[in-house]
């Protein structure tokens, strides 16, 4: 049940960011950041049950974070190449974004450097 709603929050979240670039003074972002959090109250009530648990060795986890920052910010980039523009300031022209997801690259081969070596 986890991994689901685990997968339920990344495409909702994926929802979210396009509805951000597309479209203007939509009221489903609120809609939507209210199922976002629905889904993480779930996420944290499945993960506190030890027979739903995702059972996921610290290696993977790594490789999964840097995948998930990855994949939204080449949803991000695509969206503002595709002519979208963020209403809430994620343009990937921004240099705060970037370091944020140096900062998730530099954090995955730091782990999964040490994840190796043991």
């Amino acid at each position: 049940m986890e991994r689901i709603t685990f997968y339920m929050f990344h495409i909702t979240l994926a929802f979210i960011i396009l509805l951000d670039f597309f479209v203007r003074g939509s009221k489903f972002i609120f809609v939507s950041l209210i199922l976002l959090v629905v889904i993480l109250l779930l996420n944290y009530y499945c993960s506190k049950n030890e027979k739903s648990k995702w059972k996921i060795d610290k290696k993977q986890e790594a490789l999964v974070e840097v995948l998930n920052a990855t994949c939204m910010m080449a949803l991000i980039v695509i969206s503002y190449l595709l002519g979208g523009r963020s209403q809430h300031g994620l343009n990937p022209t921004g240099y705060v974004i970037w370091i944020l997801y140096l900062l998730i690259l530099g954090k995955f081969f730091k782990d999964y450097k040490k994840n190796t070596q043991e």
